[in-house]
């Protein structure tokens, strides 16, 4: 009887660590409210270094949930990868009748220097056709293109906790087309397009050393580091001439940060009060008035940080 009980108060304990609240967790907040499943805020940044591996806190407030929202669903297979809208966006950013669209949009010499700049980053998915590339699209693969070598994608938290949740047999949701981003960027007028490129192309060792120190402040769990970084117009506008940066200034936050945080609440507000889910975007979507942490809270629900 008493072997007995001394196993069964080691499985109880066994049990009890495994489904232990997460504790040490940066970038993950609980989300409560009365009557309602526990549902997960984890904050995301969608390049990486290689070989990153999601902490343990992370997968374990994946593997003890039922469905996982991100930005947009991530496609893991072929047959994802066919979905309507990625094939649309697809379709969009190449010109098939103009072998010379981007040279006609951005210019002989931006669109060399960009050329170069795609090749030492080994972005060989843009370079299949970059010569049909529009300027609104080299623009668009050029905000996600990794500016260190030893950075890729594929290590984006974004991308690692999909395939997670992939394995342990979640529900995957995508909280927007990916023509939303797109559109956006679409929309934007061509000179200001121009303007995007060449203050890339031009400050390429800046942007290398930004892209360490926010991947370095993330993968140390400095979170409040990463939202001054995240949110610092300064540092944001660093090399818009100022006539130009209320548009970019707008553009930025309002635009794509809040304006699709805001377009995403109908849909989280709906999924959470029905399951334990994991919403999982980009960390700048978290902070502030507008951003996920302060509406959910307006919305009643208790949101406590992890860290």
């Amino acid at each position: 009887m008493k072997k007995f009980l001394v196993v069964f108060l080691y499985f109880f304990l066994l049990v009890s660590v495994c489904y232990a609240e997460p504790q040490n967790c940066p970038f993950v907040w609980k989300v409560e409210k009365s009557g309602e499943p526990t549902s997960y805020l984890i904050g995301t940044i969608h390049l990486n270094k290689k070989g990153y591996q999601l902490p343990s806190c992370m997968k374990k407030v994946v593997e003890n949930s039922k469905v996982l929202m991100t930005e947009n669903l991530f496609p893991l297979y072929p047959a994802e990868a066919m979905q309507a809208d990625v094939m649309l966006l697809s379709q969009s950013v190449f010109s098939l009748s103009n072998h010379n669209q981007l040279k006609d949009d951005i210019g002989s010499e931006l669109h060399g220097q960009l050329r170069k700049l795609f090749i030492d980053s080994n972005f060989n998915q843009a370079l299949l056709m970059y010569d049909n590339l529009y300027g609104w699209s080299a623009m668009m693969f050029l905000m996600g293109l990794p500016a260190n070598s030893d950075v890729v994608p594929e290590s984006g938290v974004d991308l690692l906790l999909s395939q997670l949740a992939d394995r342990q047999g979640l529900q995957r949701v995508g909280l927007e087309s990916v023509l939303v981003g797109a559109n956006e960027i679409k929309n934007v007028p061509k000179d200001k397009v121009i303007q995007f490129i060449k203050i890339g192309v031009e400050h390429k060792d800046y942007s290398r050393i930004m892209e360490r120190k926010l991947i370095d402040l993330y993968n140390s769990g400095k979170v409040y580091d990463v939202k001054e970084l995240a949110l610092n117009e300064e540092e944001n506008l660093k090399f818009i001439p100022d006539a130009d940066k209320p548009f970019w200034r707008n553009w930025y936050f309002n635009v794509l940060l809040d304006k699709r945080t805001a377009s995403w609440i109908p849909k989280i507000s709906n999924q959470i009060s029905k399951s334990s889910t994991v919403i999982a975007v980009g960390t700048a979507h978290m902070y502030g008035d507008n951003g996920l942490v302060s509406i959910l809270r307006k919305k009643g629900y208790t949101v406590t940080e992890l860290r």
